[in-house]
Parts: structure tokens; C-alpha cells; sequence
């Protein structure tokens, strides 16, 4: 997922997709938080919920390209 504050909209949205039945990737380049600290805290709070953890953000837009010329 990609986003803004990790220990508020990041946290409430991978923990809800993951209850729901999602599988849930947080990617840690591509958010932030109030602090650094705050943020490693939440990452870390996620991993320990289940949410899966990648650093990998290019593999993700050739997908989404190949995606939308489908459509």
C-alpha cells in the first residue's frame, strides 16, 4: 500500500484489508510518519499483525501498466 501517515491511515487500512482477507504489503519508501521512530513503530506493529512487508516499489508499475491496457 502506498499513502501518507503510516501510524494512522497506512495502520487502520492494511489491518482492515487483512481482517477482511486481503493479503496486505506495507511498502516503508513510500510512506511516512509524524517521525521516524513513529513510523519504524508502526511498520513493526503491522509485521507483527500479519501485514507483509516489501521494499520492492518497481515491480509494481509495469504490473498496473499491463493491468490498465487490458481494460
Amino acid at each position: 500500500m502506498i499513502s501518507l501517515l503510516a501510524e494512522e491511515f497506512i495502520y487502520q487500512s492494511l489491518i482492515s484489508g487483512k481482517e477482511l482477507g486481503y493479503d496486505t504489503y506495507v511498502m516503508p519508501e513510500s510512506i511516512l510518519g509524524k517521525s521516524p521512530k513513529k513510523k519504524e513503530r508502526a511498520i513493526k506493529k503491522l509485521k507483527s499483525r500479519g501485514v507483509g512487508y516489501t521494499g520492492v516499489i518497481v515491480p509494481v508499475i509495469p504490473t498496473l501498466l499491463c493491468q490498465c491496457e487490458q481494460l
